[in-house]
Formats: structure tokens, sequence, C-alpha cells
């Protein structure tokens, strides 16, 4: 549940407790409905705070940290090396081969149709390693989608021919914006957990 959900839900509760919970004949008049009405106004309030204070920075580190909760409990260990050179991305390693790695970020389209959106993008990279990891992984396209439940994008064929290959989904912007850290976090490590058997067929070991 979103904390704009929680506040929705609260404020219903609120308004069936003040209309079931009735003062008893007799009792004074007490402040229970101006300190409901204060709450809700704080919460509010710490709504707004809360998402004008975190960074998409922030946002990239605290997905990270969730996904690698979620990827612990399936027994798989990453790292994630300090940003040096872009705050808008963060890259996750799991192989003893550092080249091949999984990385998140945000990204604005020049052409298609995100043109000039900013977007949520989750991609496996295997620049360098074309023979002996992407195609072979492309080979068993069919079956890391059907465990991920959805479609794996390529870049576009200049982009290959230049040396980046890179398997990836995409994810709507609005996730930032409204803070879903836990529905990006699970998105990362499904797109994790739907690859990683077949990294693991090509040879590539995990560290410890």
């Amino acid at each position: 549940m979103t904390e704009r959900e929680f506040l929705i839900q609260f404020s219903h509760f609120k308004q069936e407790f003040l209309d079931t919970s009735k003062r008893p004949a007799g009792k004074p008049k007490g402040n229970r409905k101006k300190v409901l009405e204060n709450f809700e106004r704080w919460l509010q309030l710490r709504a707004k705070m809360e998402k004008a204070e975190m960074t998409f920075s922030d946002f990239l580190n605290n997905v990270v940290l969730v996904a690698g909760k979620i990827l612990e409990n399936n027994n798989i260990a990453i790292s994630c090396p300090s940003p040096v050179f872009k705050e808008s991305k963060r890259c996750i390693s799991i192989f003893n081969n550092s080249t091949v790695f999984y990385r998140i970020g945000r990204v604005r389209p020049r052409r298609g149709f995100n043109k000039g959106q900013n977007i949520l993008v989750i991609e496996l990279v295997m620049d360098g390693h074309k023979k002996s990891v992407f195609l072979p992984l492309l080979e068993m396209k069919e079956e890391i989608e059907e465990r991920l439940g959805e479609k794996l994008l390529r870049e576009l064929p200049r982009t290959e021919a230049a040396g980046h290959y890179r398997v990836k989904t995409f994810l709507p912007y609005h996730l930032v914006e409204s803070n879903d850290v836990q529905i990006v976090a699970r998105d990362l490590a499904d797109f994790i957990l739907a690859t990683l058997p077949s990294l693991e067929k090509l040879g590539l070991s995990r560290h410890p």
C-alpha cells in the first residue's frame, strides 16, 4: 500500500470511527475529532515532505537496498559499486566477471513512443561479450521471457554494432514520482531472477 492509498483509507476509517463512536450521555465533550484531523494533516504534510526530500539518487539507493534483501532471501548476493560518473544509474554486480552486470537508471529516449520522457530502465549489460554471452543468451530469450512475464528489449542495431550488448525492460516514471520503491525493487529482483539461471548455464559464476 502506498502512502497516498493509506491516507485515503485512513480518512474513511476516521469518518467511520466518528460515526460509530458516540459520546455517552452526560460525558463532557473532548477534542477527539480535532486530534484525528490534526493527525491526518500531519500525515499529509509528512507525505509531501518525504516526496520533496527524496532525490532520484536516494530513490535508486533504496531500490537497490530492498532488491538486495529480496535476492538475499533467494541466496543471491549482490554488490553495488558507488556511482563514479552518473548519479542517474546504479550498477549491480553478481558475477565474478565484473564486465557482465545489471543496471537500473533513468533514461530519456530521443525517439520512439517515449521520446523526450523520463522512463526507468532495468538492463543486463554484456558489452564485449557478444559470442560468449549475448548471442547464446538470445537463444534462451523465450524461456527468460516466460519466467519474467514480459518481453525483453534489445538495443538498436547501430548501438549493438558499436559493441553495446544489452537486454532490458522499461518501467513508467510515475513509480519514481510516487516513491514506489517496493514495486520497482520487486521488478528489479524479478528481472535478475529471470535472467540469472540462463547466465549460469553459460558458465558465469556468482561471487560469494
